[in-house]
């Protein structure tokens, strides 16, 4: 840890000290550590492949870290294979979906993202297309991955059929990965999102698409929490596109799952899936047909 420490020290620019491991960190290892500006995380990730996913987001960053709610990177760069960066250190709590006013926070946070789209940045939209129609390996993935898997696929498949075809435009920010974990409520109520190596180009309610969906699957949040991100998702794509979003976030986290873990975490994943496919039409059609708040 001090080698390495001392390595980004002589990269960065910043004198980092007294590290120590947070919790955590599916992108690479996270420390938090001492340095001239206050506490920083410093993270390092060694596989090459996500390195320059990582090198790729700094330059979004740079253009736009001023314009959104997400933790300031204060430096980056390639380290060996592999690739380090020093993110602002926020002071606070993590999201708790059980409170409305914080869920409202993240809503209020995620319109700032309206427009920040960084061309040529990874597009979460097609990507998110490409995975609901099968043209993507993720889907495969999923569907070989068991029976449950399969299942879980076809119905992906019907569901998103039904709600209809839908363009999902590429004009906002995305973090790309905003689950609870990721979002840091302040001392004064503000959100702060973290660990942004998936930033991209996208379709902001896909952020709220993917909270909607941890939403289910913790089953902490009170139905007026879905209500919510159900009402701004809708507000902001249309309700075909918000269930299509949904479902490509649900198929995304099960490709990880299914690359990443044991076949019964996997197909126990996919049952909470199903669970975040029974409700989302009726809560889209709720807000179609009582769309206040």
């Amino acid at each position: 840890m001090r080698d390495l420490l001392a390595r980004i020290s002589d990269l960065s620019g910043y004198v980092l000290s007294n590290g120590r491991r947070l919790t955590g960190g599916e992108q690479g290892g996270a420390l938090l550590a001492e340095s001239p500006v206050g506490p920083v995380v410093v993270k390092f990730q060694p596989d090459p492949e996500k390195a320059a996913r990582v090198l790729a987001a700094a330059r979004v960053m740079k253009a736009t870290q001023a314009k959104w709610s997400v933790a300031d990177w204060l430096a980056v760069g390639p380290l060996g294979d592999g690739a380090f960066h020093v993110q602002e250190f926020v002071q606070g709590a993590i999201l708790d979906v059980s409170k409305n006013a914080q869920v409202d926070a993240v809503i209020g946070a995620n319109r700032r993202q309206k427009g920040l789209a960084v061309a040529g940045a990874y597009d979460h939209s097609a990507q998110i297309v490409a995975v609901t129609m099968d043209r993507h390996p993720w889907f495969g993935g999923v569907a070989r991955r068991s029976q449950a898997g399969a299942r879980v696929a076809a119905d992906a498949r019907s569901l998103v059929a039904v709600a209809g075809t839908v363009e999902l435009p590429s004009d906002d920010i995305v973090h790309g990965d905003l689950s609870a974990s990721n979002i840091i409520v302040t001392p004064t109520g503000e959100s702060r999102f973290v660990d942004a190596e998936t930033v991209g180009r996208g379709h902001r309610a896909l952020d709220l698409a993917d909270l909607y969906r941890q939403c289910v699957i913790s089953g902490h949040a009170p139905e007026t929490v879905f209500r919510r991100l159900t009402v701004a998702g809708v507000s902001a794509s249309g309700s075909a596109a918000f269930i299509t979003l949904i479902v490509g976030a649900c198929l995304n986290n099960l490709a990880w799952h299914a690359a990443n873990r044991s076949l019964p975490q996997f197909e126990h994943m996919c049952s909470r899936a199903q669970r975040v496919f029974h409700r989302v039409e009726g809560d889209c059609e709720a807000v179609e047909h009582c769309p206040s708040q």
